[in-house]
Formats: C-alpha cells, sequence, structure tokens
C-alpha cells in the first residue's frame, strides 16, 4: 500500500472511533501493522491538520499513556 493509501487507513480508524477517539497503537492493532508505520502518517494528519491530539491520554499495555487523537 503507497503511503496516500496508508494516511487514508489511519485517518479511516481514527474517523471510525467518533468522540472516543483513538490512539497509535489502537490504529495499529485494528489494521494489523506496526505501531511504527502507523506513527509518521499521524504526524503527517496533524501537520495537515485533519486530526489533533484531544488531550486525553490512555495507557497502552505497558503503562505508558497515549495520547488520544481525534478527526477534526
Amino acid at each position: 500500500m503507497e503511503r496516500g493509501g496508508v494516511t487514508r487507513a489511519i485517518f479511516e480508524v481514527i474517523e471510525g472511533a467518533g468522540e472516543r477517539g483513538a490512539t497509535a497503537h489502537e490504529i495499529a492493532v485494528k489494521l494489523g501493522w506496526n505501531q511504527k508505520r502507523v506513527s509518521p502518517r499521524i504526524y503527517d494528519l496533524i501537520s495537515a491538520r485533519r486530526v489533533y491530539d484531544c488531550g486525553l491520554r490512555r495507557r497502552t499495555r505497558a503503562g505508558r499513556r497515549a495520547r488520544v487523537l481525534r478527526v477534526t
């Protein structure tokens, strides 16, 4: 899948999450991808102002606080 398709798939997962939003880990799990593939595209979406960090944090399985993203 080319870069635009990857970015579009990630956007659609965040959009589908609605008000709950989604973390990078949740997106990676939903798509069956490695988080290292997801994170750079999230940056692209934030830079393009298509998604934003809503300020909420959710714990990952490792206990880290992950930012929650929502569609603008």
